[in-house]
Protein backbone atom coordinates (compact mmCIF):
# COMPACT_ATOMS: atom_id res chain seq x y z
CA UNK A 1 0.00 0.00 0.00
CA UNK A 2 2.03 3.14 -1.02
CA UNK A 3 1.56 6.47 0.63
CA UNK A 4 -0.72 8.20 -0.81
CA UNK A 5 -3.23 4.29 -0.62
CA UNK A 6 -2.69 5.07 3.18
CA UNK A 7 -3.64 8.94 2.87
CA UNK A 8 -6.90 7.98 1.02
CA UNK A 9 -7.60 5.62 3.76
CA UNK A 10 -7.24 8.53 6.26
CA UNK A 11 -9.48 11.17 4.22
CA UNK A 12 -12.09 8.44 3.46
CA UNK A 13 -12.34 7.20 7.43
CA UNK A 14 -12.35 11.02 8.87
CA UNK A 15 -15.52 11.62 6.17
CA UNK A 16 -17.18 9.25 7.78
CA UNK A 17 -16.52 10.36 11.12
CA UNK A 18 -18.07 13.75 9.89
CA UNK A 19 -21.00 11.73 9.07
CA UNK A 20 -21.76 10.52 11.87
CA UNK A 21 -20.42 13.64 14.03
CA UNK A 22 -23.27 15.27 11.98
CA UNK A 23 -26.05 12.78 13.40
CA UNK A 24 -25.02 13.70 16.77
CA UNK A 25 -25.02 16.81 16.87
CA UNK A 26 -28.30 16.52 15.13
CA UNK A 27 -29.32 14.90 18.26
CA UNK A 28 -27.76 17.31 20.57
CA UNK A 29 -29.71 20.16 18.84
CA UNK A 30 -32.99 18.40 19.44
CA UNK A 31 -32.08 17.14 22.83
CA UNK A 32 -31.21 20.80 23.65
CA UNK A 33 -34.41 21.92 22.21
CA UNK A 34 -36.30 19.70 24.37
CA UNK A 35 -34.38 20.78 27.70
CA UNK A 36 -35.12 24.22 26.61
CA UNK A 37 -38.65 23.47 26.36
CA UNK A 38 -38.91 21.39 29.61
CA UNK A 39 -36.80 24.31 31.64
CA UNK A 40 -39.30 26.86 29.98
CA UNK A 41 -42.46 25.17 31.05
CA UNK A 42 -41.11 24.33 34.67
CA UNK A 43 -39.84 27.50 35.02
CA UNK A 44 -43.10 29.52 33.35
CA UNK A 45 -40.78 31.41 30.55
CA UNK A 46 -42.26 32.78 27.89
CA UNK A 47 -39.98 32.04 24.51
CA UNK A 48 -37.69 34.50 24.22
CA UNK A 49 -36.72 34.49 27.75
CA UNK A 50 -33.46 34.09 28.49
CA UNK A 51 -32.97 32.98 31.75
CA UNK A 52 -33.26 29.77 30.80
CA UNK A 53 -29.45 30.33 30.09
CA UNK A 54 -28.87 30.19 34.00
CA UNK A 55 -30.82 26.77 33.97
CA UNK A 56 -28.06 24.12 34.57
CA UNK A 57 -29.77 21.25 32.27
CA UNK A 58 -29.76 23.50 29.48
CA UNK A 59 -26.28 25.24 29.91
CA UNK A 60 -24.97 21.38 30.12
CA UNK A 61 -27.12 20.72 26.67
CA UNK A 62 -26.02 23.55 25.03
CA UNK A 63 -22.78 22.64 26.14
CA UNK A 64 -22.77 19.26 24.76
CA UNK A 65 -23.84 20.46 21.19
CA UNK A 66 -21.27 23.04 21.11
CA UNK A 67 -18.68 20.85 21.67
CA UNK A 68 -19.69 18.30 18.94
CA UNK A 69 -19.73 21.26 16.21
CA UNK A 70 -16.35 22.25 17.26
CA UNK A 71 -15.65 18.09 16.85
CA UNK A 72 -17.31 18.42 13.58
CA UNK A 73 -15.77 21.28 12.30
CA UNK A 74 -12.09 19.82 13.24
CA UNK A 75 -12.72 17.03 11.87
CA UNK A 76 -13.58 18.41 8.35
CA UNK A 77 -10.71 20.71 8.16
CA UNK A 78 -9.26 17.54 8.92
CA UNK A 79 -10.68 15.32 5.70
CA UNK A 80 -9.59 18.24 3.08
CA UNK A 81 -6.16 18.87 4.34
CA UNK A 82 -5.84 14.72 4.15
CA UNK A 83 -7.62 15.22 0.23
CA UNK A 84 -5.08 18.67 -0.19
CA UNK A 85 -2.20 16.74 1.07
CA UNK A 86 -3.30 13.36 -1.05
CA UNK A 87 -3.34 16.01 -4.24
CA UNK A 88 0.06 17.47 -3.83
Amino acid sequence: MTTEDKLQQVAKALRAATAELWKAESAASLWADEVSKAVKDRLGLGPSDERRWQDPDYAAAVDLYAKIQEARKLVEQLAEQAVLDGQS
